[in-house]
C-alpha cells in the first residue's frame, strides 16, 4: 500500500462520515441554490481550519526568524536597538556573546528557505480558500438579489402570442 498510517487513519474517519455528509447537503438543497451554496462555503470553512491556524503558524514563524536574523545581523555590526530611545545604537560585545550570535545566525539562515517555503504554501493555500469562499458568497449574494420574478415574467410576456391582460401582472 502506498498509503501512510496518517492517510489511513483520516481517510477511514472521513469514510465513516462521508454518507452522513452527503446526505445533510443533499438535504440543504431543499431550501434552494442560495442555502446549498451557503452550506458548501460554511463546509470549506470547516475544512480548512487547520489550513489557517498553518498559515499563522508559519507567519508567525517566519515573522520572528527575520526579525531575529535583522538582530544578528545588527550585532555583527556593533549596534543594537535602544527601545528607549526607539533607535539603533552602537554597542560592544564579548567574545562569547558574538560566538553564540554566529551559531544562533548559522541556524536560522539555514532553516530560513524551509521556513519560507512552507509560509509561502500555506499562503497560497490560504489564498485559494478564501477565494472559494468568497466566489461562493458572491453567488449567494447575487442569487439572493437578482430580481428573477421579473426576468420570468418578460420572458413569458416575449414568447406568448397574447399580452397578458391588466391586473394579472
Amino acid at each position: 500500500s502506498t498509503q501512510s498510517t496518517w492517510g489511513k487513519a483520516a481517510m477511514s474517519t472521513f469514510d465513516d462520515h462521508w454518507v452522513v455528509l452527503v446526505l445533510v447537503t443533499g438535504f440543504t438543497g431543499l431550501f434552494g441554490l442560495t442555502t446549498l451554496l451557503a452550506f458548501v462555503s460554511d463546509l470549506a470553512a470547516l475544512g480548512s481550519v487547520h489550513l489557517h491556524f498553518m498559515h499563522w503558524a508559519f507567519a508567525k514563524i517566519f515573522t520572528t526568524q527575520c526579525r531575529m536574523l535583522s538582530t544578528l545581523a545588527k550585532l555583527f555590526r556593533g549596534r543594537k536597538y535602544n527601545p528607549l530611545r526607539r533607535r539603533i545604537d552602537s554597542a560592544a560585545f564579548s567574545l562569547e556573546q558574538l560566538l553564540l550570535g554566529t551559531v544562533a545566525f548559522t541556524v536560522l539562515a539555514f532553516l530560513c528557505p524551509t521556513v519560507a517555503m512552507y509560509y509561502l504554501f500555506f499562503a497560497v493555500v490560504n489564498f485559494w480558500m478564501t477565494l472559494l469562499q468568497e466566489a461562493l458568497a458572491l453567488c449567494v449574494a447575487s442569487l439572493s438579489h437578482f430580481p428573477f420574478f421579473l426576468v420570468g415574467a418578460f420572458v413569458a410576456q416575449f414568447f406568448q402570442k397574447e399580452p397578458i391582460p391588466d391586473g394579472v401582472c
